[in-house]
C-alpha cells in the first residue's frame, strides 16, 4: 500500500469509532467541524514559511551578507532533507506493518483478536497519512530554500566553499554589534574585531567587509 492510499481516510471515518466513546454532543460538535478540519489539515504550513525563512532566519543582523544567508540556507535546506529521509523510513515501516496487521486480519473472521487488529490497521493508516502531510510540506520548504539560494547567487561569491565568505560576514555583524555596544562590552569586543581585521587584511578581502572601522 502506498502512503497516498492512506490518505483518502477521511477524519469522519476517523471520528465514527469514537461514537462508542465520546457523548453524543461532543460527536456532533466534532463532525460539525469535520469539513474545516480537514481543509486545515491539508493546507497548513507546517515548517517554515517565506517570511519566517527571511526575517527569522535569514535576518540581516546575523547574516549581513548575500552569501551568508546563502550558507545558511543552505544548512537549512541540507537539514530539512535529513528529517525527510528519516521520516521516510519511518513511512517505510510503517507500511510493512500494515500489510502485516492486514494479513493477519484476513485470518480471523471475528473477535476481540480482529478488533484489536483494525485498531492497529487504523492507527497505522492515520500515520501514514500524517507522514505524507509533513513530508510533503518538507518537500516544499525544500523547493522554497533552492528559491531563495537561487535568489541570493549573484556570482559575487563560491557557492560551495563558505570559508571566506563566513570570515567576510562574521567581522561585519562584529563590526555593527561594536557600534551599538557600551565602554566595557566594547573594550572586550574591540579585540575580536581587531582579530579579524587582520584575518581579513591577510586573506585580502577587508574590502568586502564594507564598515569602517
Amino acid at each position: 500500500m502506498m502512503i497516498e492510499e492512506s490518505s483518502s481516510r477521511s477524519l469522519s471515518q476517523i471520528a465514527h469509532p469514537l461514537s462508542e466513546i465520546l457523548p453524543k454532543k461532543d460527536l456532533e460538535i466534532l463532525q460539525s467541524l469535520i469539513p474545516d478540519l480537514e481543509k486545515a489539515v491539508s493546507t497548513y504550513i507546517i515548517w517554515r514559511t517565506p517570511a519566517e525563512a527571511i526575517c527569522a532566519v535569514l535576518d540581516d543582523s546575523r547574516h549581513p551578507t548575500n552569501a551568508s544567508k546563502y550558507h545558511q540556507a543552505t544548512l537549512e535546506q541540507i537539514t530539512m532533507l535529513d528529517a525527510l529521509v528519516t521520516e521516510s523510513f519511518e513511512a517505510r515501516r510503517a507500511i510493512v506493518r500494515l500489510k502485516d496487521v492486514e494479513e493477519r486480519l484476513a485470518a480471523y473472521p471475528s473477535g476481540v483478536d480482529k478488533e484489536l487488529l483494525e485498531i492497529d490497521r487504523d492507527e497505522l493508516l492515520y500515520k501514514l497519512h500524517a507522514l505524507r502531510l509533513r513530508m510533503r510540506d518538507r518537500i516544499r520548504e525544500l523547493q522554497m530554500w533552492q528559491d531563495i539560494k537561487n535568489h541570493l547567487d549573484d556570482g559575487t561569491f563560491n557557492t560551495d566553499n563558505r570559508g571566506i565568505d563566513e570570515l567576510v560576514a562574521i567581522t561585519k555583524r562584529v563590526c555593527l554589534e561594536l557600534e551599538s555596544m557600551g565602554p566595557e562590552q566594547r573594550a572586550v569586543a574591540k579585540r575580536r574585531v581587531e582579530k579579524l581585521i587582520e584575518i581579513c587584511k591577510e586573506e585580502g578581502v577587508l574590502d568586502q567587509v564594507g564598515v569602517d572601522y
